[in-house]
């Protein structure tokens, strides 16, 4: 069974502080902390693929609806 990635689980954990923090912003999210924010997910995908490795963050929209969306990268 495939665990969950523990980066997703801090972005549900802290959805409502984030959603407060960053409101309708695009984060990426490794080692389980928000390392940046943007306004598209594009300029977020740009970012971190600067700063890390495929898998080794996420990308989640935080934004104001009640429906949470997961984003990820990764390359084979």
């Amino acid at each position: 069974m495939d665990s969950v990635d523990p980066n997703y689980e801090y972005f549900i954990k802290n959805f409502d502080a984030l959603r407060g923090k960053y409101g309708d912003k695009f984060v990426v999210i490794a080692n389980c902390e928000v390392v940046s924010d943007h306004d598209t997910r594009e300029t977020a995908l740009k970012s971190a693929m600067k700063k890390f490795q495929p898998g080794e963050f996420i990308i989640q929209h935080v934004g104001d609806g009640d429906e949470v969306y997961f984003f990820s990268h990764f390359s084979s």
